[in-house]
């Protein structure tokens, strides 16, 4: 046993946490101060043993499960697992019972209304005491928001439009099958490189190249195939924020407008040679 450990038996009402901020200071939270610290917790506090019954919850699993907390320790939470995630709580509870640290394990919990919820969770065994000290969270937010990004982005790479975006220095930054099958370069090819790949010398006042102060819709503009062809364009442009960027950048969608701008000038030219032979 070590120092600490006798201390915290000897006097129960302490717990010793680490040394603080300063070398050579230490800090002694209370009893009380342990317990309000885990009763004020958004997420799970709890102790369980290697079979998976909880024996103290700080009670934020009732709040998120919707069972009571004698409903809670009358079942283990294998019972309200979802049973795809059966395998890994047993191979996560097998690791931990040998007293090895496992990273966050992210499971569904059944709630009493019959809904699940992702709950990820960190624990570290005591082995001669035979229980995990865990701590759960409710991650079922990030998990509906991960799988909503991932249906946007797989509608994104699979639209037959070209819809790319770039940064502030105005490199490319995404590119989807679309943009492929209009320009005609790869994914690979372009990514980094800056937006101006896709422009002749006489369109470099292209609003791709601009400050983008309001959104663009239906700019028409012409544009260069990696085989050096031109093509027309509409573009559409908007500003995008990422969470983790300081600076913002721009999301690009781009059509081909070639065979409408084509039909348009045989109309015109036709209208032409109607008036002249007319007169």
């Amino acid at each position: 046993m070590t120092e600490s450990n006798k201390d915290a038996a000897e006097h129960p009402q302490q717990v010793v946490l680490a040394d603080g901020a300063r070398a050579g200071s230490s800090f002694e939270l209370t009893y009380d101060e342990a317990k309000r610290l885990c009763q004020y917790s958004l997420d799970i506090v709890c102790i369980s043993n290697f079979n998976g019954e909880i024996i103290w919850s700080n009670g934020v699993d009732c709040h998120i499960t919707g069972y009571s907390k004698e409903e809670l320790n009358a079942i283990t939470w294998r019972e309200i697992t979802h049973p795809d995630d059966l395998g890994l709580v047993s191979e996560s509870l097998q690791v931990v019972s040998q007293g090895e640290l496992r990273p966050s394990t992210e499971i569904r919990a059944r709630c009493k209304d019959g809904s699940y919820k992702w709950i990820s969770w960190s624990g570290v065994p005591v082995i001669e005491e035979n229980k995990i000290y865990s701590i759960g969270r409710d991650v079922t937010a990030q998990k509906i928001a991960e799988a909503e990004a991932k249906k946007l982005a797989s509608i994104v790479q699979s639209s037959s439009e070209a819809i790319l975006s770039i940064d502030d220095r105005k490199c490319i930054t995404s590119w989807n099958k679309g943009a492929e099958l209009l320009y005609g370069y790869q994914s690979a090819e372009v990514m980094g490189n800056s937006i101006e790949v896709l422009l002749p010398a006489s369109q470099r006042n292209s609003c791709l190249l601009e400050t983008l102060t309001s959104p663009i819709h239906d700019r028409q503009e012409i544009h260069t195939r990696s085989d050096g062809s031109a093509v027309e364009v509409s573009l559409s442009l908007f500003s995008v924020a990422s969470e983790f960027a300081l600076s913002s950048g721009t999301a690009a969608i781009i059509r081909d407008i070639s065979k409408q701008k084509a039909a348009e000038r045989w109309i015109n030219q036709g209208v032409w040679i109607f008036t002249c032979t007319k007169h």
